[in-house]
């Protein structure tokens, strides 16, 4: 029992489309909520987030009222949603800032 250290056999990430959201972690979540997804992050940190992989297939991105920049931002998030392993087996998309 307990908290205990653990060799890490596997690890990889690949990074993919620039969200943009400059040093603006505030407008990102801004964002997202205003199209009602849900969002996790850690409140000490403003370095990453994670929406929801069902939230974000389930969006019809064509029938929402939003700019040609938000639909390519909301479209990025879904084609991660879709073609991830990440994103499939844990459920979330991440978003990192760097």
């Amino acid at each position: 029992m307990g908290y205990r250290a653990y060799c890490l056999k596997e690890y990889e990430v690949e990074y993919d489309t620039c969200l943009g959201f400059n040093y603006d972690f505030e407008g990102c979540l801004d964002f997202l909520k205003s199209y009602g997804l849900e969002i996790y992050f850690d409140d000490s940190s403003e370095s990453w987030l994670k929406v929801k992989t069902e939230e974000l297939l389930a969006l019809d991105i064509d029938s929402l009222k939003a700019s040609d920049e938000d639909k390519r931002r909301l479209q990025a998030l879904q084609d991660i949603a879709y073609d991830s392993n990440y994103a499939r087996k844990g459920g979330y998309v991440r978003v990192e800032w760097l």
